[in-house]
């Protein structure tokens, strides 16, 4: 009976160091066991959340006004894209190399993103007679007049959640830049040429729909500053100048032509871009405005994959 005390010390010093053990877990930041380059991956997912929704407020605009060809499959497909994107952030994914939610304040931002998209995915996913009633639920009464079709409800929703987007993106950032990942930089510009694309296309079929003219057209010389000095910014960027390097053969040549093709996108879809600031919107061609975008963003994902692809040896390399 007189081991019972000595046998209870050491079950308390046991337990102690348990304690301090699980403490110390706990208190290694999470990103401390997960690759860098994943956490530059979640930060670059979370960025293309903005040029996604900017899309899927495009497609409804353009479905309402029976503009584009654009249908419901539309609509549905880039809500599935956004789904995905938001599933896999919140589980992260060792096959897509995204990192889980590094910390409390990124998770909690995800959530608060997550809980923007269910009402706009709910609305984009609706049948006709159901979008007009889901809309209407989520607008103020005195709200509706002036937008039959619940499209300035469905923009001013969109703009909220890209602004969250923004947010979660630079949380992220903070925690790729902490981890040492090679992609912190590149991946702060995910998706934010496809929201300016997005956004410059949305605007001018608005003017050439005669909707908010005047406001769209002072909107629409926003985003062409906008896009046009992020484009003088992205020129100067040390990592496009070291992946576009001849001395790295045609890894390089890709960049380059990517590059290339993505300014001359660009000073095509402008030439609409002036026509509607001129107020000569009648001029416009919708099918080739849509088509110039469409194939601006596709030039963009190519050069983005491309430099995603240097920093990833960069990393390896490092």
């Amino acid at each position: 009976m007189a081991s019972l005390p000595g046998r209870r010390v050491r079950s308390r010093s046991r337990t102690g160091f348990l304690g301090c053990l699980l403490a110390l877990l706990f208190a290694i930041p999470s990103w401390a066991a997960v690759d860098p380059y994943e956490i530059g991956i979640a930060e670059r997912e979370a960025g293309r959340l903005r040029g996604l929704v900017e899309r899927l407020n495009k497609q409804n605009l353009l479905y309402q006004l029976h503009l584009g060809g654009v249908g419901k499959v539309d609509m549905q497909a880039t809500s599935s894209e956004i789904d995905r994107l938001l599933d896999i952030l919140e589980t992260g994914s060792s096959a897509y190399s995204v990192a889980k939610p590094p910390n409390r304040a990124v998770k909690e931002q995800l959530e608060f993103v997550s809980a923007l998209w269910s009402p706009l995915r709910r609305i984009a996913l609706a049948s006709p007679y159901d979008y007009l009633r889901y809309s209407s639920d989520l607008m103020p009464k005195n709200a509706r007049l002036g937008d039959p079709l619940m499209i300035r409800g469905f923009d001013r929703r969109s703009q909220e959640m890209i602004e969250q987007a923004s947010k979660l993106m630079l949380l992220y950032q903070q925690s790729c830049i902490e981890a040492g990942s090679n992609l912190c930089e590149l991946a702060a510009n995910s998706g934010f040429f496809a929201m300016l694309a997005e956004r410059v296309a949305k605007e001018l079929v608005l003017i050439y729909a005669g909707l908010d003219t005047q406001e769209s057209i002072e909107k629409l010389k926003e985003s062409r500053a906008m896009f046009e000095g992020s484009l003088a910014t992205l020129a100067k960027s040390p990592i496009l100048a070291a992946a576009a390097d001849p001395a790295r053969g045609p890894a390089a040549e890709i960049v380059r032509e990517s590059w290339k093709g993505m300014r001359e996108d660009w000073e095509r879809l402008r030439f609409e871009v002036d026509l509607a600031i001129e107020d000569r919107a009648e001029a416009m061609d919708i099918e080739r405005m849509l088509g110039l975008q469409r194939r601006l963003v596709g030039e963009m994902e190519r050069l983005r994959a491309a430099l995603s692809r240097y920093a990833a040896v960069l990393q390896e390399s490092a």
